[in-house]
Parts: structure tokens; sequence; C-alpha cells
């Protein structure tokens, strides 16, 4: 099952080597980021969002939500 960083990559039709080169990295460091979406930085998610479409940004913020205290 996907995770909310790979929901929302598909979502916007991104490929990882796009991601990765808005990232600055190499793929394989995105992809790690894929399998551990907790070790992103507000800085990478930000530079991301610029990306993602208006669906991948719901797939994030309903994810952010569930900080929110209960």
């Amino acid at each position: 099952m996907d995770n909310w960083l790979v929901k929302a990559r598909k979502a916007s039709g991104l490929t990882a080597e796009r991601c990765a080169e808005v990232l600055g990295c190499p793929c394989a460091d995105y992809l790690h980021l894929e399998r551990h979406p907790g070790d992103i930085t507000l800085n990478e998610l930000h530079a991301l969002r610029r990306e993602f479409n208006a669906e991948a940004r719901r797939i994030v913020w309903g994810w952010l939500r569930e900080f929110e205290a209960q």
C-alpha cells in the first residue's frame, strides 16, 4: 500500500526522477524518502508542494492534519 508521499507523487503524475530533480538529489535519495516519508524535511516538502497538483496537496494536508491535537 502506498504511503502519503507516493500517493501525492502519483496523483500529480510525477516520476520519482522528477521529484529527485526538484529536490536536487539523486533518485536513490528521493526513493529513500518514499520508503521513509517521516524523514522528509519541511524544506523538501515545500519544494515538492510547488510541483504537486491540487489532489496531491490535499493528500499532503491530510497527512499533516494527523498531527493536530485531539
